[in-house]
């Protein structure tokens, strides 16, 4: 088991990193924009003492973090959405996954290990964005409505058969 210095300080790097992805976007000063690097290592730090507390069964103060946090990226949401009328979320849902890897880095309810491969996922979905653009704009409905029936027909008749 690692120490708690280590893992609050992976928690910081792991926000960091998020943040670096988040700022090379180069909209971070756009209003409405949560923030970049510092913003998202501090987020990812307060996850960590969230999972701390919870491990050092202080539930309450890990549920007041979580609930702070939440509460105060939802209300930012929506001022900024009102003041942008842009409605994109994953800026704020970036924020929330951050806490979370924060979180489970110190509570070690998941091995450290998952808890970076996940964040190598979440890095990847996020530097995607451009390209998955592109790639929708190249797909028309009766493609998308023929993957879902497939889908349909792979993941859920199958099954019973």
């Amino acid at each position: 088991m690692e120490s708690l210095s280590f893992l609050l300080f992976l928690s910081a790097l792991v926000g960091a990193a998020i943040g670096f992805e988040r700022e090379s976007r180069g909209d971070v000063d756009r209003p409405g924009q949560v923030g970049g690097i510092r913003t998202f290592a501090l987020v990812s730090l307060l996850g960590g003492l969230a999972g701390y507390c919870y491990s050092a069964q202080l539930w309450w103060i890990a549920g007041f973090l979580s609930v702070f946090l939440a509460a105060f990226v939802l209300i930012y949401y929506i001022m900024g959405a009102s003041i942008t009328k842009h409605t994109g979320i994953t800026n704020e849902l970036s924020v929330l996954y951050t806490f979370v890897i924060g979180f489970l880095l110190t509570s070690q309810l998941l091995p450290t290990q998952l808890v970076i491969a996940l964040l190598v996922v979440v890095l990847l979905i996020l530097s995607l964005k451009h390209e998955t653009k592109e790639l929708m704009k190249g797909v028309s409905n009766h493609e998308i409505e023929a993957f879902i029936s497939y889908a349909i027909i792979a993941l859920v008749i199958l099954p019973f058969l």
